[in-house]
């Protein structure tokens, strides 16, 4: 399934957290399939000229979807295709975040290429979580676990499934 029909209440609270907080907005999304949610909201940000970051997990990533992010104008500087277990990733990521909430050092685990430049390295934290990748409880209790420490207060988060 994707959230499309979710997409123009994403693009307001994006529009929102981003003049509230003037960084961009930063977006995960577990399960990719065929990127419908992704290019929809991808394409939305971009026209309303909203900045933010996409990183989309998934253990298997088509090649046209690849193709088809690769193409499309705007999308290969803001959308990160990560594929991997979404599990692997998100332990990843927040042991970035315990390392540089207690000290901040040199070397990064993670790519933060997409990111916006930052002069110290800061926690990583999405405004908005979209969960649809593996569908059974021990991995989506799992990563809901793991998202703890990767999201703040005024996270939106859409499950499916």
């Amino acid at each position: 399934m994707s959230y499309v029909g979710y997409v123009p209440l994403l693009c307001e609270y994006g529009a929102r957290m981003h003049q509230q907080t003037g960084r961009p907005l930063r977006i995960l999304e577990i399960g990719v399939l065929q990127g419908t949610t992704t290019f929809s909201l991808a394409t939305n940000l971009l026209h309303l000229r909203i900045p933010f970051v996409l990183e989309a997990i998934d253990i298997f990533i088509r090649e046209e979807v690849k193709q088809q992010r690769n193409q499309t104008i705007g999308l290969p500087q803001t959308v990160r295709f990560v594929e991997e277990n979404s599990l692997n990733i998100l332990q990843q990521l927040c042991a970035y975040n315990a390392r540089v909430r207690t000290q901040p050092s040199e070397g990064e685990p993670y790519d933060l290429s997409l990111a916006a430049p930052q002069t110290t390295e800061a926690p990583i934290l999405y405004d908005i979580v979209l969960v649809d990748g593996d569908h059974n409880f021990e991995t989506v209790s799992r990563e809901c676990e793991l998202l703890q420490s990767l999201t703040h207060p005024h996270t939106i988060f859409l499950f499916d499934d």
